[in-house]
């Protein structure tokens, strides 16, 4: 009889402990993408300034309406 009751057991233990590590690895993913998004905020909070925007607009090479733009190549080593 101890036998049969061990045996029921088995099943609903494995699969508790089975739980357990999705649960760790689906927290750690979680810390993760807070991480994430909280990055991410910041980085929308600093677009929305004029002169981050125009920074970042300058270094992908765009200029304003009027402005002339002028590519250097081969610069001088010093």
């Amino acid at each position: 009889m101890l036998g049969v009751i061990v045996l029921l057991y088995i099943s609903p233990t494995k699969h508790w402990f089975e739980q357990s590590g999705t649960r760790s690895a689906q927290e750690s993913e979680l810390s993760r993408l807070d991480a994430e998004n909280a990055q991410l905020k910041r980085k929308v909070r600093a677009l929305k300034n004029p002169g981050t925007l125009e920074q970042e607009a300058r270094r992908l090479g765009m200029v304003r309406q009027g402005e002339r733009s002028y590519v250097i190549e081969n610069p001088p080593e010093r």
